[in-house]
């Protein structure tokens, strides 16, 4: 086998983010490991390439999104803003790409133009990946080319002032990035460029003498040219860059365009946040079907965030719930806004720009958009952006790749079968995963190559291991998604399935490579089944097929619920201790358990019968845990003394079957006879 590096996944899922590491030392062939580093490969980006508007500023009233070539993705959808929500959206100006060419046109110092100059430093990095240690030094010189070498020539500044006017010279003015390789349907390129603000009268007062004039506390001058130059230095941020680089972007077809608007004073702010919102076409227009608005108290910034605060998380699903409160907001203090009437009046809003998006885009049925938006002490509810972002379930999809993860699994006991079915099928089931493309030519062959099975009959721990494949009676589905075999024989035969559920197809946001453990999530889930020779005995009978809920073996970890349960009846106490798992986030469900601790039982033997054991003790619970259900089987316990064995055998105990109801409980043994009887 070809060495191999580890592979490197980064996951997004609705609990967070996380990176894995997964190793695969010696377990990838030639083929496969051309195969995954093709996956690394970049896409090019679809994008409209800039062109000439024929003047160099346009009032957003009449931009629209078609116009991304003309003035970039962010002022392109701020014109959508203003055509459809005009008194929650400040009035704005676009600077177009003819002010960014004819900046780049200009002729430096040394006799050559700016655009000359920086195509001769980018020349050593034609490809990517480039040297980056060289590669910053260069960038870092070429935004100092925009920000100390660079002018506007008069003419331009006389220009840029003339647009400028429509704003009150005496406040900050915000200048924000808007290339035309940004904010668009295939790649949002958020966090790539900066915004900044300048103040129009410290560019007018004759002097380049500090304080601004738009800001006492500001103890230099902050013009608007500097802020539009600074604006374009960001084009060459490192990662911006790197991004175009990577993904195959012509320079010469994309620039950065300008939009401008009166800045948010900070002290005026009283909430910020981002909702990202799914759209689907209705009879009755366009809905929103689902999505969430992350919020944050006053000026501490939600798409920006330094990690010091959690923000509030409102979540969308034909009503408001909120799932995460703000740290900033203190406890007992409700919500960041007006609960729930200005959430509601932000989904009004957002409601009637998804409306016009789609007049835009009539062939759009279904789509994602993204906000922002802010609560101001003055201009009440603003929407300050709007772009469209790629639907994760559409993007970039393609046939997954398998690695093996080497996992353990244990029957989930709590919520899925009952607890005579977590019992029987008690089980210990290590696997192997094949590493292969997902593609039907592979999964002919199954999805798993070696295993371990322990598992209990007829009170006996039994083992089963190698290649799946090897067992007695081992075959699989054609789609790979069932492996079938069986144990024992005669009365005591069992067929078994385990049953897989499993993704194909990875889209948007999902790593192309994955390992079992991404087939444990709710979506997906993995189902051991057994069909018995003869019938196995219930409390209502017998059954001959049972079915449970495989999950990954638990683990103790912090936060685990410690549970106590004390029972008694004529001649019978068990006390048992064990642990819950401790739902993460809003959760209706029911707690599993993670693993007993111990289960004391008095009453059955001369001795009391103490356990510790996986196989000997199994829970069930109804909804939300009302309604327990225990099986305690000596037999099953390592260590237990045969001289309480055998007194357990001569009272004709298998197994003690403990039903609870609130606090009251019901004892039954089933005994080796096969037949159920109560404790009194």
């Amino acid at each position: 086998m070809h060495r191999s590096s580890p592979i490197l996944r980064a996951i997004v899922d609705p609990l967070g983010s996380h990176v894995e590491v997964v190793d695969v030392e010696g377990a990838l062939d030639p083929a496969l490991r051309s195969e995954l580093l093709a996956l690394k490969a970049p896409q090019p980006i679809e994008f409209a390439p800039k062109q000439s508007f024929g003047a160099i500023s346009a009032s957003c009233n009449t931009v629209a999104p078609g116009d991304i070539q003309y003035f970039g993705g962010k002022a392109a959808n701020y014109g959508l803003l203003r055509r459809s929500i005009p008194t929650n959206c400040p009035p704005a100006i676009a600077f177009s790409f003819d002010l960014w060419d004819a900046f780049l046109d200009q002729t430096l110092p040394g006799g050559t133009t700016l655009r000359a100059e920086i195509a001769r430093r980018l020349a050593p990095y034609p490809n990517y990946p480039p040297d980056i240690i060289s590669l910053r030094t260069t960038l870092g010189a070429i935004r100092d080319l925009f920000t100390h070498t660079a002018r506007f020539s008069a003419a331009q500044q006389r220009a840029i002032i003339d647009a400028l006017a429509v704003f009150n010279p005496n406040r900050k003015i915000r200048f924000r990035s808007s290339t035309n390789v940004e904010d668009s349907e295939h790649f949002t390129g958020a966090g790539l460029y900066d915004s900044f603000s300048g103040c129009l009268l410290d560019d007018l007062d004759g002097d380049t003498i500090g304080p601004s004039q738009c800001d006492p506390g500001e103890p230099d001058e902050r013009g608007v040219f500097r802020a539009l130059q600074k604006v374009y230095a960001s084009f060459y941020n490192d990662d911006a860059f790197l991004e175009r680089l990577r993904h195959g972007v012509e320079a010469a077809k994309v620039g950065m365009a300008v939009l401008v608007h009166h800045s948010f004073p900070d002290e005026e702010e009283l909430a910020n946040g981002v909702a990202t919102l799914r759209y689907a076409l209705t009879s009755t227009g366009t809905e929103i079907t689902s999505g969430e608005l992350v919020t944050q108290a006053g000026a501490t910034s939600v798409t920006n965030p330094d990690g010091s605060a959690i923000p509030e998380v409102v979540t969308f699903d034909r009503t408001l719930i909120r799932t995460q409160r703000s740290s900033l907001v203190p406890l007992g203090g409700g919500y960041v806004m007006g609960w729930p009437g200005e959430y509601w009046a932000f989904m009004r809003l957002f409601t009637t720009v998804g409306d016009n998006f789609h007049q835009f885009y009539p062939a759009k049925k279904n789509f994602y958009l993204d906000f922002e938006y802010k609560k101001d002490a003055n201009l009440g509810l603003v929407v300050k952006q709007v772009r469209q972002i790629p639907d994760p379930t559409t993007t970039n999809s393609t046939v997954g790749y398998l690695i093996d993860q080497p996992t353990t699994y244990g029957v989930l006991q709590g919520g899925y079968a009952d607890v005579f079915a977590n019992h029987r099928l008690k089980s210990i089931l290590t696997l192997h995963t094949a590493n292969m493309r997902l593609s039907d030519s592979n999964l002919v062959h199954g999805l798993y190559r070696e295993a371990t099975f322990e598992y209990v009959e007829n009170g006996v721990r039994q083992s089963s291991s190698g290649p799946m494949n090897s067992w007695p009676g081992a075959s699989n589905s054609i789609d790979g998604s069932r492996n079938y075999w069986t144990t024992g024989s005669g009365t005591n035969q069992r067929s078994w399935r385990l049953e897989t559920q499993f993704p194909r197809a990875v889209t948007g946001s999902q790593p192309p490579v994955l390992t079992q453990q991404d087939f444990d999530q709710d979506s997906y889930s993995k189902f051991l089944t057994v069909s018995y020779a003869v019938p196995m005995p219930t409390p209502g009978g017998g059954t001959t097929n049972e079915t449970i809920r495989l999950t990954p073996f638990p683990q103790l970890m912090p936060g685990a619920l410690l549970q106590e349960r004390t029972w008694k009846n004529t001649n019978v106490a068990v006390q048992t201790s064990f642990y819950l798992l401790q739902p993460r986030g809003v959760c209706i469900c029911t707690a599993p358990l993670i693993r007993f601790d111990q289960t004391r039982i008095t009453g059955l033997s001369s001795d009391p019968v103490v356990l510790t054991n996986y196989f000997s003790q199994t829970y069930d619970a109804g909804r939300h845990n009302w309604g327990e259900a225990f099986i305690f089987e000596p037999r099953l316990e390592p260590g237990l003394p045969q001289s309480t064995l055998a007194e357990l055998r001569a009272a004709n105990v298998q197994l003690l079957y403990v039903q609870t109801h609130d606090t009251n409980a019901t004892f039954y043994v089933l005994g080796l006879d096969g037949k159920f009887r109560a404790l009194p």
